[in-house]
């Protein structure tokens, strides 16, 4: 939680949501406290929490798709044993199912939400985009669509059949990893005034033909990350880990269980540190840790040391 360091909050197949904090239950939404239903199970696919502390909520109720099944909470509210269903603002996606699998993304433009992005993964993929004009908590200025064929920048059509994880980079790009590769939406205000492109990346070949080949073409990517110099860390189903740069154009490493020391190509989840260059890679088999070269830059460099100092003509090494 971005409000409290100690606090983390999760969503559950049949509990809804939680928050744990030094071990223990500090909250927990149900269908007492939330909009959330409960046909069986009360499940919570996808939680985000924007720059401003609020919550947002996917939920998961694939018999009965006529309510409302995205959610926010605002920041203030998180905390409050005292909350109540009344304190939820929610958005109306008309009889579009989710499933257990359903992903979101927020695009945040001066400080607030401007866009929430979700794919519903029932059967087929669609794409729903809420433009919710930097107003989550006022529905009546939103606007909607929801995209079920993919157009790439050279007009053609990616059989996308599901979304598996949507991750905004620092640059504002969408980044989707589906059952097919690896594209991008730079411009998503797009989807309002004309076609929205999926870009398919494309990495050169660098063999002297112009050629190039699409970024993990064919690949179902099941994890996304971005380390402190912006670069994309890619899971994949069957070929393990991939480290591209931070626009996709080139492949700067390749880590599988055939050169690696991860034990499993089948990748569940990937998270890059905030603090320092650690990458965590998440797998059936354990989680494993790769320390990279790169961090997060820092607010204050106001206690910085340098060494050597000076640096004398001759030297070679690391600063």
């Amino acid at each position: 939680d971005n409000q409290d360091a100690d606090a983390v909050w999760f969503g559950a197949f049949f509990e809804g949501v939680g928050c744990i904090k030094n071990g223990e239950f500090i909250v927990k939404f149900t269908p007492e406290n939330s909009p959330m239903k409960k046909n069986y199970v009360c499940c919570a696919p996808r939680l985000r929490i924007d720059s401003q502390g609020n919550l947002w909520v996917l939920n998961f109720n694939y018999n009965e798709p006529t309510y409302n099944q995205l959610f926010c909470l605002p920041a203030n509210k998180k905390f409050d044993p005292t909350v109540t269903i009344e304190d939820w603002t929610c958005y109306n996606v008309g009889s579009l199912q989710m499933a257990y699998s359903s992903e979101m993304c927020l695009v945040e433009e001066g400080g607030s939400v401007k866009y929430v992005l979700f794919a519903d993964n029932i059967f087929k993929t669609k794409l729903v985009v809420i433009d919710v004009n930097n107003t989550p908590f006022d529905t009546s200025d939103d606007r909607q669509k929801i995209i079920s064929n993919y157009v790439d920048q050279d007009g053609k059509s990616i059989d996308i059949g599901y979304i598996h994880r949507m991750e905004v980079d620092r640059d504002n790009r969408i980044w989707l990893g589906t059952n097919v590769g690896v594209s991008t939406i730079n411009n998503v205000a797009s989807v309002f005034t004309g076609e929205l492109v999926f870009n398919h990346i494309k990495v050169p070949r660098n063999d002297g033909t112009n050629l190039a080949d699409y970024l993990l073409d064919g690949i179902f990517v099941s994890a996304i990350a971005f380390d402190g110099s912006n670069r994309k860390w890619l899971g994949t189903t069957t070929s393990g880990v991939y480290l591209v740069s931070a626009d996709g154009s080139e492949i700067l490493k390749h880590f599988s269980k055939d050169n690696s020391d991860i034990s499993d190509d089948l990748i569940t989840g990937i998270a890059c540190s905030t603090d320092d260059n650690k990458v965590f890679i998440g797998t059936k088999k354990g989680t494993f840790v790769y320390e990279s070269d790169a961090m997060p830059s820092k607010s204050d460099y106001s206690n910085v040391y340098a060494y050597p100092n000076p640096v004398r003509p001759d030297y070679c090494g690391y600063i």
